[in-house]
């Protein structure tokens, strides 16, 4: 084997924390260092995570970014596939800190991983499959410590799989931000004009639902809400409300799921929604709700989608341990 340092090719811009790749140049720089290894039989080995400006300072890509490193190197060298170690049995059915019997998820699609690992699961890196999707270079995630289990394949999706639910995901410490024009003076340019403060202030807006001229978001914590607020008053009215959590059904063709939408509202008749969010994508259902309430409201949905669910899609994980969530 030989150590190849990524500031050979790993070049990033400069957002420490949060540095995004050089694409075009790992493309080019990458295979030509790999290349002559490989018909050697030489096995090259590198660490993820770390990266490096072109003006040679040091950056890292944030948390879990070790995952999407294996991703983009993979995408670069076009290799058949793409393998994430890490201390769970794959990606679950839920969390197994708020759950305590979940289920192992066979195969995700592409579409199914980013939207777990986006509204806030913690086994990949959110842009991880993106890389592996352009490619179309299948992931599987194994578990270090039971190396002998099949893991989770991430690959692209069948058109023709059954509608199912698949797993459960959650974001808390959100904050539910609502805004109406103090002006009518066009639906198109008051949205611009939201989304122009919500760029300058850094502020991600998970989910985004409008009602004739107003609009009603849901912001993570990374914000200064005050500046996002002081904004908006020049142009709207805003109501903000902390405290808020996301829960978010993924799955295969969710929208013909049976009684989706009313098992969902069964599960949560004490849990008061703020938001919900559906249609704007295949694979999810989100739904607003108190931060306080997230744990039960995942275990009640975990309940009515997966307690008695007799399918191949999933596998029932036998002496299962809580992982130790060292990444």
């Amino acid at each position: 084997s030989q150590w190849l340092d990524t500031k050979d090719f790993m070049v990033t811009d400069d957002r420490h924390n949060a540095a995004s790749p050089a694409i075009e140049i790992l493309m080019a720089r990458l295979p030509e260092i790999v290349r002559p290894l490989a018909e050697q039989g030489v096995v090259p080995v590198t660490q993820g995570f770390i990266g490096v400006t072109r003006s040679g300072h040091r950056t890292t890509m944030g948390r879990e970014s070790s995952d999407y490193s294996a991703s983009i190197i993979g995408a670069a060298l076009g290799v058949e596939d793409v393998q994430i170690w890490t201390d769970v049995d794959g990606i679950l059915t839920a969390d197994p800190r708020v759950v305590a019997s979940p289920r192992k998820v066979r195969v995700l699609s592409f579409e199914e991983a980013y939207d777990l690992s986006y509204f806030g699961a913690k086994v990949l890196h959110p842009k991880t499959v993106l890389p592996a999707l352009e490619r179309n270079i299948p992931i599987h995630v194994y578990n270090s410590r039971r190396p002998d289990l099949s893991g989770t394949l991430i690959t692209k999706g069948n058109p023709s799989d059954a509608p199912c639910v698949k797993s459960i995901a959650f974001k808390g410490d959100m904050t539910l931000l609502r805004v109406t024009p103090k002006n009518r003076y066009g639906p198109y340019i008051f949205w611009g004009h939201v989304q122009n403060i919500l760029t300058e202030a850094g502020a991600v807006a998970y989910l985004t639902a409008s009602a004739d001229y107003g609009l009603s978001l849901m912001l993570g914590s990374g914000c200064d809400m005050e500046i996002v607020a002081q904004g908006l008053k020049e142009i709207g009215i805003p109501d903000v409300e902390g405290g808020k959590g996301i829960v978010c059904l993924v799955g295969t063709n969710l929208r013909a799921v049976p009684r989706l939408v009313e098992r969902v509202f069964r599960s949560l008749s004490d849990c008061p929604v703020s938001m919900i969010s559906f249609g704007a994508s295949r694979s999810n259902l989100c739904v607003v709700i108190e931060d306080g309430a997230v744990p039960k409201a995942v275990t009640s949905l975990h309940s009515e989608f997966f307690d008695t669910v007799a399918d191949d899609v999933f596998e029932v994980l036998e002496h299962f341990q809580v992982p130790l969530q060292t990444k």
